[in-house]
């Protein structure tokens, strides 16, 4: 039995190779379910049992990065650092492992073009939108209390982190190259002085 499930588990990361792999070459809309289903040698019963509909697959996509972006929330929660220094060492993180991790920067760029093409699709739309509350919420419980937030909220805070970040991570994919090491010090340090700026503010 636990040989079946390894097996099953081997089948759906299988699939899910295949198909983040022609949704990058050929287009979301272009790739079929049993285009993923050719790639990957299985049958169509196969993936249907894994991933119900490609919008499944979608999900999927979503939902490791979000795993991601958790860790990233969590180090920000727990580091003994101020919260710019913490959260300038997460956008640290994750534009070097952006630039390092083609496989992670995939993934990342998929996401793009899902938020982009499902826009208007009210079952995506609405998963999109429940995964960004979740977002807000866990990032405003983690830097609730900071100075930063006396003049700041948490809600505003998030808007400029995820306007910052999200910019950069899409004019990257749009240009198809990656920061330098001085393009992340330059992102890191214009981040640390607006933070600081903002702590200072909400001081006087």
């Amino acid at each position: 039995m636990r040989r079946t499930k390894e097996e099953a588990e081997q089948t759906k990361e299988s699939i899910f190779q295949a198909g983040i792999d022609l949704l990058a070459k050929k287009g979301i809309h272009e790739t079929s379910m049993s285009d993923i289903a050719r790639a990957a040698g299985v049958s169509r019963g196969a993936i249907y049992w894994h991933f119900e509909n490609k919008e499944a697959l979608l999900r999927e996509i979503r939902g490791r990065l979000q795993s991601f972006y958790q860790d990233l929330v969590d180090a920000v929660r727990n580091d003994s650092a101020s919260l710019a220094e913490s959260i300038s060492k997460a956008v640290r993180r994750l534009f070097e492992k952006y630039r390092n991790d083609p496989a992670f920067r995939r993934l990342q760029d998929l996401n793009i073009k899902i938020s982009v093409l499902y826009a208007g699709n009210d079952s995506m739309a609405d998963d999109i939108i429940k995964t960004e509350e979740q977002d807000i919420r866990i990032f405003c419980e983690a830097v609730d209390g900071s100075p930063i937030t006396d003049s700041c909220s948490p809600l505003q805070l998030f808007m400029i982190m995820e306007s910052l970040v999200g910019g950069l991570l899409i004019r990257q994919y749009v240009r198809q190259e990656t920061l330098s090491n001085e393009d992340i010090d330059a992102a890191v340090a214009f981040m640390v002085r607006g933070f600081s700026g903002i702590g200072e503010i909400s001081e006087n």
